[in-house]
């Protein structure tokens, strides 16, 4: 039966993750299957990071049928190699630059740790490239410029993407033989610490909105027999003003009371400041004030049903804005999430029973039971800057009331706001959602534990002393676990 040899990457389950973070370390075996014997020149091992963004441009000479050409600006802002193989013994006393190995199987450990920032300055790379990875002119098109920020995370949107790997290579000896190539991605989320770094957390923030109803009459609002109040009438709704005939001018409704226009505050608090987490609950209170509390009330201390209005609707949306840049080119693109709407609250609300915070002031608290469930979605990449490829978010939301006379007005807020990643290496490693989704992150290794076993450092020998090239070979073998099967 015929075979051909083959490479293949192998994690540690032990280091095995769905999503790594910043200060996480990937460690495993290369695995190295050689059905006959083979010459190599050496064994790479490579974790990369790369970020990708296109963008369509005209063409320098236009003469051509074909005007517009698609250019790519490529960024590795994660570059960090390891050659495993020779291993580090046999580099030290030998300078070749081909070895055989003969047939079987072997492995050759390998270990890297995720930085905090990025090394975009480690190249070389082509830039900026067309469809056919040719270089293009950069004074055209524009020029390129790096930027000394964090690992940005793992992130896919139209034409821009951020990847993340580890590749290993076995470069062949011959120059007919392709190397043998190996290719494991994996997601990456970079530290809340790291997002958070100049962002105040934990400090509530607000918004104020003036909600200004249609002019009521207090003689709308109650029966004027007496100056009595009924209450029958009340919880039907107001009445019309009743005008003259022809319909102009005052009716006899409006000889004995003037009219009283509605103005409420609407305030907005996030409790957890301008920060939000994926899977967490939205933590935010929902306020009505007043400047003028006396307004609502009769003057024998009960409400005269002014400031009574309806909670219609309430919806909340995160807005996500994505711009990458390609050469001069700047792209910007727009999307909302819908986080939660509810068009049928119906939730009656008396502004007699705002609480005084002051002689001249009182807020009316809303209740915010609907909001229970509400949790932010999980399947948004956190906010981030790199190179050429950044986001930002805004909480979007829009609220209506009204009373039972008039259509409900709509006042909104907009909070600018920076997504987590969830990911918080301070806490210890997040609990599981709740919500069905399989989230799977297995216990992270402790400082100490990774100090512990440091990487294993080879010396070279005394000159004097140097052994040969085939009894260092054995003792390669032996050293990295590597299981010979002869034919």
């Amino acid at each position: 039966m015929f075979s051909i040899s083959s490479v293949s990457i192998h994690i540690d389950p032990l280091y095995r993750k769905q999503v790594y973070a910043s200060g996480d370390i990937i460690k495993g075996t290369i695995q190295l299957n050689v059905p006959k014997d083979i010459s190599l020149k050496g064994i790479d091992v490579k974790l990369e990071g790369i970020s990708k963004a296109t963008a369509k441009f005209r063409k320098r000479h236009t003469h051509e049928n074909n005007k517009y050409i698609w250019i790519t600006e490529t960024h590795r802002f994660l570059f960090h190699d390891d050659k495993v193989f020779p291993p580090k013994n046999i580099q030290a006393v030998t300078h070749a630059t081909e070895f055989d190995l003969i047939a079987g199987e072997y492995s050759y450990p390998f270990e890297f740790v995720l930085p905090d920032t990025s090394n975009c300055y480690r190249k070389p790379l082509v830039e900026l490239a067309d469809s056919y990875g040719r270089a293009c002119n950069k004074h055209y098109y524009g020029f390129v410029a790096h930027k000394n920020c964090y690992l940005p995370p793992s992130f896919s949107y139209r034409d821009a993407n951020i990847k993340y790997f580890i590749k290993v290579t076995a470069r062949r000896s011959a120059l007919l033989k392709a190397n043998l190539r190996e290719i494991v991605p994996f997601v990456f989320l970079p530290d809340d610490s790291l997002i958070s770094r100049d962002v105040p957390v934990g400090t509530p923030v607000f918004a104020k909105k003036v909600i200004d109803l249609p002019k009521k009459r207090v003689g709308q609002i109650f029966q004027k027999s007496g100056g009595v109040q009924t209450r029958k009438e009340c919880t039907t709704g107001t009445t019309r003003r009743k005008r003259s005939i022809f319909g102009f001018g005052k009716g006899s409704d409006d000889a004995d009371f003037p009219s009283s226009p509605l103005q409420i505050d609407f305030d907005i608090v996030l409790l957890n400041g301008a920060t939000l987490t994926p899977g967490h609950p939205l933590d935010l209170q929902i306020i009505l004030g007043t400047s003028n509390p006396s307004q609502f009330f009769m003057d024998n201390g009960e409400s005269n049903l002014l400031g009574r209005v309806c909670f219609t609707h309430f919806e909340i949306e995160l807005e996500r804005d994505t711009f990458y840049s390609v050469g001069h080119k700047h792209i910007n693109h727009a999307n909302k999430v819908k986080v939660f709407e509810s068009k049928e609250l119906n939730m009656w609300l008396d502004m007699a029973d705002a609480q005084p915070v002051s002689e001249t002031e009182a807020k009316l608290r809303i209740p915010t039971d609907f909001l229970e469930s509400v949790v932010v979605p999980r399947h948004l990449p956190p906010t981030f800057y790199s190179c050429n490829i950044y986001t930002k978010y805004s909480l979007h939301i829009t609220a209506r009331f009204g009373d039972s006379d008039h259509r409900p007005k709509k006042t909104f807020a907009i909070f600018p706001i920076t997504l987590l990643s969830g990911i918080d290496r301070r806490m210890g490693p997040p609990p599981p959602p709740q919500d069905g989704i399989p989230f799977e992150i297995p216990p992270t290794p402790s400082k100490e534990a990774k100090t512990s076993a440091p990487a294993p450092v080879y010396s070279p020998q005394e000159p004097e002393q140097l052994p040969s090239y085939q009894s260092a070979l054995t003792d390669a073998t032996t050293e990295t676990n590597g299981q010979s099967n002869h034919t």
